[in-house]
């Protein structure tokens, strides 16, 4: 999953679905996440019908200056979630399963199979539906790429971030372990942030040892991005490799690339 976040230096009015911005070009089409979500979790657990909050209406919104634009682009199953100071949170992606219907339909079409033993795979094989590489699953001759039976075309949403929001990416490890959702996750990473006062690399390298403590068996991956609406003359990214043990492995600065003086941006992705 990758995410663009871009600081706004003027408000700007939009239409949104709670934290998402549905987009100009296709507002009468338009889906929210969460419903998408929620629908395909019913779906596969019927004892959650009737349980979610009701998913709010379309509404103009004027998001002020200082506030964030985040731009998600996701494939596969890592996740990002902004994390809310109230304790609510927006999940910014949605999961890319073989079973879901849109995704079996095509894979179908493209001469594959859904077969499930531990999980929903291609073929018996892959979990992913939608992926980078794994080219094998690309074959065929007669179809073009968005039509095999694995595609790398990605889900884009954009939402709106506030300086007091936390922004968390984490693989599909963190989430594997059973009770570990994306509410449960997000309770984590919140009481880890009072524990260490603020300390992202000792929160993510926590939320990354529970993880593995609970034995997830999938790769581990956090990353934490805090915002702020201080403006700042030289605007630095600083990128960091961490240990489960909080070891800092590599790390990583440069200057931020944006043309625009008055904007501040950056992107971190997670895979």
């Amino acid at each position: 999953i990758i995410v663009a976040i871009e600081r706004l230096s003027a408000p700007v009015v939009e239409n949104v679905v709670g934290r998402e911005i549905v987009p100009r070009a296709h507002e009468e089409t338009f889906v929210p996440l969460e419903k998408l979500i929620q629908e395909e979790e019913e779906a596969e657990h019927p004892e959650l019908v009737g349980r979610y909050p009701r998913v709010p209406d379309v509404q103009q919104k004027t998001i002020p200056a200082g506030s964030f634009l985040v731009t998600a682009i996701n494939i596969g199953d890592s996740r990002a979630t902004l994390i809310h100071s109230d304790g609510g949170l927006t999940r910014l992606s949605k999961d890319h399963k073989p079973n879901q219907p849109t995704e079996a339909s095509r894979i179908e079409k493209a001469g594959g199979s859904v077969e499930t033993f531990d999980v929903p795979r291609v073929d018996g094989v892959l979990a992913l539906s939608r992926a980078f590489g794994d080219s094998d699953f690309k074959m065929n001759p007669n179809l073009p790429p968005e039509e095999q039976k694995v595609i790398a075309v990605p889900d884009v949403r954009q939402f709106y971030a506030l300086s007091s929001d936390l922004l968390l990416l984490a693989c599909d490890g963190v989430y594997e372990p059973s009770g570990m959702d994306w509410a449960y996750v997000r309770d984590l990473t919140v009481a880890e942030m009072q524990r260490s006062k603020g300390d992202l690399e000792e929160v993510a390298a926590r939320v990354m040892d529970y993880a593995y403590d609970m034995n997830s068996q999938d790769n581990i991956s956090v990353m934490l991005v805090a915002f702020h609406n201080q403006e700042v003359e030289h605007p630095t990214a600083v990128y960091k490799v961490v240990s489960g043990q909080g070891v800092v492995l590599s790390e990583t600065r440069r200057p931020s690339d944006a043309e625009d003086d008055s904007v501040e941006g950056d992107t971190v992705s997670l895979f």
